[in-house]
């Protein structure tokens, strides 16, 4: 590792370890969301994220906060990149000082991009902060209460749930939270696992369900949380349990 990058891995630690340690200023689940200049472009994708992420989190507490954060200048388009360079983090500590326009929140800062979605890693999330691309894909879905909790696999349905794939990292959810059920001749993954079910990353979930679809069956992705995940988002306190980053 260069030294440039040895410095930016730093700031990016540092901007993660400042944000765990805020605490709530309503006691609330906070959440806002932010679009780059790029998915700013893509008409409705804020408010499509907006929209799913209160419908999920929503059918869990009933004092989440989803707001809007405005539009953000990044470099890296890219959902994985803008996070795993220190860039988005970096932003949001400047915010934490009073400077730039980002004005972080407690819980949850997403940043969606119109990066690319075809191979992951294509979001991260760690603690208290998040981002995915696929903004054009977010633009596509259609409001969330037109929709039930279950859907066929489809990009913008994938695009979706990474979303909250990567939020539910932010609150310190790993992808042992997730799970795969068979539901008559359909397999349906919820947010944590997402289309891992179907890779050789899935592994085992641990919960009591097999983490791993068999490949045989319709493929469909429910934007509800596992019973294991909600009871988590549920105990959540306003301090991430798990800090490291993770795809």
């Amino acid at each position: 590792m260069d030294r440039r990058s040895f410095l930016k891995r730093c700031a990016h630690v540092g901007t993660l370890g400042a944000l765990a340690k805020r605490r709530w200023r309503d006691g609330g689940l906070d959440v806002r969301v932010w679009l780059s200049e790029r998915a700013a472009r893509r008409d409705g994708a804020g408010r499509r994220a907006a929209e799913y992420l209160a419908l999920a989190f929503g059918a869990v507490r009933d004092d989440v906060s989803v707001t809007r954060g405005g539009t953000v200048a990044v470099g890296h388009e890219h959902g994985y990149e803008v996070v795993r360079s220190g860039e988005w983090p970096g932003a949001l500590a400047a915010g934490l000082a009073g400077e730039g326009d980002v004005d972080p929140v407690d819980d949850v800062n997403l940043l969606v991009t119109d990066g690319p979605m075809a191979d992951a890693p294509t979001g991260m999330g760690g603690a208290h902060v998040a981002a995915v691309g696929g903004a054009r894909h977010l633009a596509a879905m259609p409001p969330a209460d037109e929709v039930g909790p279950v859907v066929p696999y489809s990009t913008p349905a994938r695009v979706t749930q990474v979303l909250l794939h990567e939020c539910g990292h932010a609150l310190g959810l790993s992808h042992d939270h997730g799970t795969v059920e068979r539901r008559g001749e359909a397999e349906v993954a919820t947010p944590m696992l997402s289309s891992y079910a179907w890779t050789d990353g899935g592994g085992d979930c641990g919960c009591g369900t097999a983490a791993r679809g068999d490949g045989d069956a319709d493929r469909r992705l429910s934007f509800r949380f596992s019973d294991r995940a909600a009871e988590a988002i549920s105990a959540y306190d306003g301090e991430t349990r798990l800090p490291a980053l993770r795809e």
